[in-house]
């Protein structure tokens, strides 16, 4: 469209030219800059989404139901006799807010 736009503005400087041509010229002008305005839109529209797609927290339900599904019996369940999980879980006692725990793949870590 841009260089269509050129071509025309340079058979508009090379030959004779009526007013009919210029505001011909102009108008063309005027589509082709609204048109680059709404790609320009968007795509910055595309870009914010994109971005805030990556930056917003994701939604586990899906997964952790999927997990509950396939996993074996008895999943997790040592870990809820563990003390130090307990202490960790209850609202009440703000002394341990962080509790990591290691352990290979399928060592049963995943709490149910």
């Amino acid at each position: 469209m841009i260089g269509d736009n050129i071509d025309k503005h340079a058979t508009l400087m090379n030959a004779e030219v009526s007013l009919v041509n210029i505001i011909d010229a102009q108008a063309d002008r005027i589509k082709a800059l609204e048109q680059h305005e709404r790609t320009q839109e968007f795509q910055q529209r595309q870009d914010f989404e994109a971005i805030e797609s990556y930056v917003s927290p994701r939604m586990f339900d899906e997964e952790r139901d999927k997990r509950r599904i396939t996993s074996c019996p008895g999943t997790g369940q040592w870990l809820q006799r563990e003390e130090s999980f307990r202490k960790w879980l209850n609202p009440a006692d703000d002394s341990t807010r962080l509790l990591w725990l290691q352990g290979i793949p399928g060592a049963g870590k995943f709490l149910l």
